[in-house]
């Protein structure tokens, strides 16, 4: 427990897991909102602190995070309620569908041919802000804040690639029109560029 703090060390504990658990379930906590959770707490418990309003400052929430390695503050990234519900069940069992579906029509050896073999991701550039600082485990890369799925104002680009190294031009898209057709690249070629 850090020198200015005014919680016991389980009343910190249990503001820890809490943080924990709310990021791991899509909802991560900011400052502000861990701030305020001390100060409901703070006045519901009687604890008598300097704290203005009963609400800590900045220099409470350094001391938290000095006294809580495991917590730290990153940018949260936004994702939809259907890609959250996304199990490493149901991926396991499209693998096994589509195998079973190249076995059935005699199409395995496509895969053995690596300008057959293609992955492809698209991906939104949104023209509006990233989210916020939010606290969650230190060294954790993905700390996902869960959003409406309404859409934003944003670039599409669909990007593609296949084993042999060989790029077909992006897509980029932006309100149903393609902006950008160019011409197809190898991967070789960027690394010389």
């Amino acid at each position: 427990m850090g020198s200015e703090s005014y919680l016991s060390t389980e009343q910190e504990n249990v503001l820890v897991l809490w943080i924990l658990e709310m990021a791991k379930a899509g909802f991560p906590v900011t400052v502000n909102q861990l701030q305020d959770s001390v100060c409901k707490l703070v006045a519901k418990l009687n604890i008598k602190t300097p704290f203005k309003n009963n609400r800590p400052g900045r220099h409470w929430y350094e001391s938290f995070k000095k006294s809580h390695p495991r917590v730290s503050l990153g940018t949260s990234q936004n994702l939809t309620g259907s890609r959250a519900a996304i199990t490493n069940e149901a991926l396991s069992n499209w693998f096994s569908e589509i195998s079973e579906f190249f076995k059935e029509n005699s199409l395995e050896s496509v895969t053995r041919n690596p300008k057959r073999v293609f992955n492809c991701d698209e991906t939104a550039f949104f023209l509006n802000p990233k989210g916020n600082k939010v606290l969650a485990v230190t060294g954790n890369k993905t700390v996902y804040q869960k959003v409406n799925a309404d859409e934003k104002e944003c670039l599409t680009v669909l990007l593609t690639g296949n084993a042999a190294g060989d790029l077909p031009p992006p897509m980029i898209e932006s309100h149903g029109s393609l902006l950008v057709e160019v011409q197809m690249i190898s991967i070789a070629t960027i690394v010389m560029i």
